[in-house]
């Protein structure tokens, strides 16, 4: 029995490909399939006691005792076999829980999905769709230190104490305490951060940016430079607001906006569509909110078709 992998699989950190081939290997031995069965009798009540955290100390301990249960004479007869099984499994779910547990939590959102995290130190996260945020189960306690992978938008309780710092990609940003924006997807060349409150320190290596209210820090992946500019407007943070507002903005700039906020392609049989400009607040919960505002205002149509948005009209004058 691989431990580790097991471990991944019922913290749902293996791909659906990885899941199924640890089912199979499971399933195709007998022995690993009768202390699978016994870990999952278990293993539901011990979700339920995720926030129960040991100490290194504490970990050592609990080892100790198991191993030297493990070291007792061990019932004969016909009792063998089930104990043995039993002992599996109780050893099992502490390497399980001591790979899992102590290192780090991680809170994932899919496709569509947003999350709202609230950190020991009274900070607020929310997480936008397809990202994730990955932080030791001590923060707060000796440091303030997180990971995030996608986009964020942070809500930090002051603390010049123990500065709050955010790694994504290869920057950092460190923080006392503000409200600000984290832009970092993998598939888009740039990282960016937009601060509503307070101030914050963009870094990349040895260069480093102070980004305030009415600036917008970005770190440029290809060209590995690291700048800012004048936040012009703030429907980047349209994700988490719920507003979006254009004045005098063309057709072909909103398509960037909302490809960006929700993660979409929109395709349009005429390009005309582009040179449309609309002056307009949208306040909004979803996408096909903001698409039927628009279609009203510039007479187009439009289909949703998971993350391809198809759009078709006559244009405007």
């Amino acid at each position: 029995m691989n431990w580790e992998i097991l471990a991944k699989h019922l913290s749902n950190e293996l791909s659906p490909t990885e899941t199924a081939e640890v089912e199979e290997a499971i399933n195709n031995n007998e022995a690993d399939k009768n202390i699978f069965q016994e870990i999952m009798q278990w293993w539901p009540v011990q979700i339920m006691k995720r926030d129960v955290h040991l100490s290194q100390e504490e970990k050592q301990v609990t080892w100790q005792v198991i191993h030297a249960e493990i070291n007792k004479t061990t019932p004969s007869g016909i009792l063998q076999k089930k104990w043995v099984i039993s002992m599996a499994a109780s050893l099992g779910l502490l390497l399980i829980a001591y790979l899992i547990w102590p290192s780090n939590q991680r809170v994932a959102t899919s496709k569509g999905q947003k999350s709202e995290i609230s950190l020991a130190d009274g900070s607020t996260v929310f997480l936008n769709h397809s990202s994730s945020l990955k932080y030791p189960r001590s923060f707060g306690e000796e440091s303030r230190e997180i990971k995030l992978k996608g986009e964020a938008f942070f809500d930090v309780q002051k603390n010049p104490a123990l500065p709050f710092i955010i790694h994504t990609g290869n920057t950092s940003i460190s923080v006392l305490g503000t409200s600000f924006n984290v832009f970092s997807r993998k598939d888009r060349q740039t990282i960016e951060v937009t601060v509503v409150t307070g101030k914050v320190l963009f870094s990349h290596e040895d260069r480093q940016e102070i980004i305030q209210p009415g600036e917008k820090g970005v770190y440029d992946r290809i060209k590995q430079r690291l700048y800012k500019i004048p936040q012009e407007d703030f429907n980047d943070l349209a994700w988490h607001s719920g507003n979006l507002a254009f004045k005098s903005t063309t057709f072909r700039q909103i398509k960037t906006i909302l490809e960006k906020a929700f993660d979409i392609t929109i395709e349009m049989d005429n390009a005309d569509l582009n040179k449309c400009v609309v002056t307009s607040t949208i306040h909004f919960e979803d996408l096909e909110d903001v698409l039927e505002v628009l279609a009203l205002t510039m007479g187009f149509e439009y289909e949703i078709n998971k993350d391809l948005v198809k759009i078709s009209g006559d244009g405007c004058d």
